[in-house]
């Protein structure tokens, strides 16, 4: 049988076929489940390997191992955040008003030396986590780390007062995640790999279907060409609803879809009857309602679900919508993996 280890598990749902059962694919941002699986370990990096595997996560991009407490703060260069967890609030900026946009040059490493750090910093990570998860790269692509810098709404009127300038910002941020994307493929450091690009609300879109066809799928496609050039499936993160540019996605070399919340209106059984041949589905059992405020009943119940919805023929990766939090009860956790697993066999009866 196709999918033994979580390496072959992977593989086959990449090629749209079934394995032993559903792979697992998430990150956990929730204290209490580390120290649950890896009490006094105080390396973070063999911490997360041992919780992702006593959970049976078989594929994952990140570990996000939270500090003790709601405000951890943290300052790069210009940048201040707050924290809850590893999920970040930028509350400091470079740019504050469209004429900071004249004097903002984002400034990253060179080609050369961005290679060295990121394939021993990655191969460290894929290695500690293998053989029970498989630790794919991704990198936070064209507006994801541009937000940090700038405002969105100054962002967004620099769209229409200052187009020259948010061009110029973009293409930057473009080539260095092309940098990070090349690497990765010359290297042929895994199976997968993720752009990351928060493009979305609940309900809709952040940015019209225009603007997005105009500055963002072209794009786009230069970060996928490297990936699909050396068979690594690409996948493609966005929170939000985005189902209105499912078909743009895919034009633009997508093969892979995270994490299809389902309270921003993403229907995945409407996905994957349309899409399934075309595109791998990760994830959508809600993690804002269903995991934190759930009965044990109700997790398992939307788990079975969403394994019913999308899981026959493979190309389904079960998951949270987005990830593991800190709101999320030990309980919860533990129920829904658990869940997972034992739904997830195939052939799909659930």
């Amino acid at each position: 049988m196709k999918g033994r280890t979580a390496r072959e598990r992977v593989i086959t749902a990449l090629n749209h076929e079934e394995g032993d059962r559903v792979p697992i694919w998430d990150l956990i941002d929730n204290r209490a489940v580390y120290e649950y699986f890896a009490l006094g370990e105080t390396d973070t990096l063999k911490m997360a390997a041992k919780t992702y595997a006593g959970l049976g996560i078989d594929a994952t991009r990140a570990y996000l191992v939270p500090e003790e407490g709601i405000e951890a703060k943290s300052s790069t260069r210009n940048v201040r955040k707050l924290r809850y967890g590893q999920t970040g609030w930028v509350v400091r900026r470079p740019v504050n008003t469209l004429d900071d946009l004249d004097n903002y040059n984002p400034h990253f490493p060179g080609y050369q030396e961005l290679t060295k750090n990121y394939v021993r910093d990655f191969k460290r990570k894929r290695d500690a986590f293998a053989p029970y998860t498989v630790f794919i790269g991704y990198v936070n692509a064209i507006f994801f780390d541009a937000f940090r810098a700038i405002p969105l709404n100054v962002f967004s009127m620099a769209i229409y007062d200052k187009p020259r300038e948010i061009r110029r910002i973009m293409d930057a941020y473009t080539q260095h995640s092309l940098n990070i994307v090349t690497a990765y493929a010359e290297h042929r450091l895994g199976p997968a790999f993720m752009i990351c690009e928060d493009i979305a609300y609940k309900g809709r879109l952040m940015f019209s279907p225009k603007f997005l066809k105009r500055e963002f799928f072209p794009r786009l496609k230069k970060l996928t060409e490297p990936l699909l050039n050396a068979k690594i499936k690409v996948l493609f993160h966005s929170d939000g609803y985005i189902m209105d540019i499912l078909d743009d996605l895919i034009g633009a070399g997508i093969e892979g879809i995270n994490p299809i919340e389902p309270l921003a209106g993403n229907d995945i059984s409407y996905i994957k009857r349309r899409y399934g041949k075309r595109l791998v589905l990760l994830g959508n059992v809600d993690c804002s309602q269903v995991l934190p405020l759930g009965t044990t009943e109700e997790i398992r119940q939307a788990t079975r679900e969403c394994i019913r919805a999308a899981s026959s023929g493979g190309a389904h990766f079960i998951g949270s919508s987005s990830e593991v939090t800190p709101a999320v009860p030990l309980e919860n956790v533990l129920t829904f993996f658990q869940a997972a697993k034992e739904y997830g066999k195939y052939s799909i009866r659930c």
